[in-house]
């Protein structure tokens, strides 16, 4: 089983809690559903499906795709069983190139942040 933990930035902020609490009640669900059904059970083992798939600078995406909803969930895989939430976007009404390039901006970001706050990300 894998460890999820939550990015909160300098400021006390917890980036993806403030997005997932933004969601509708049924999108909320399978968020949560996928993280702790999906991610912290299968873990690495997501890496061989669509479901997990890494980008650059550390920073994966898991990605979620329930009926209309797709969501992208920004992870980065610390000492190889931890997952670290960076953020996410509802790709759903933002299919751009340019936003999803920002959202991964964003979580290369926060991963740099970790790093600054001294957070033990060995992998």
């Amino acid at each position: 089983m894998f460890h999820v933990e939550f990015f909160e930035n300098s400021n006390g902020v917890k980036p993806f809690k403030k997005w997932l609490n933004s969601l509708a009640n049924d999108q909320y669900v399978i968020v949560i559903n996928k993280i702790e059904n999906r991610l912290s059970v299968l873990g690495t083992a997501l890496f061989a499906t669509r479901e997990l798939k890494p980008l650059r600078s550390g920073v994966a995406e898991f990605v979620i795709s329930v009926h209309q909803f797709e969501a992208r969930i920004f992870v980065h895989l610390a000492a190889g069983k931890v997952f670290w939430v960076l953020g996410a976007y509802k790709k759903s009404g933002h299919a751009s190139k340019r936003i999803q390039d920002l959202e991964i901006e964003k979580a290369v970001r926060a991963l740099l942040e970790l790093k600054i706050q001294g957070v033990y990300l060995d992998t």
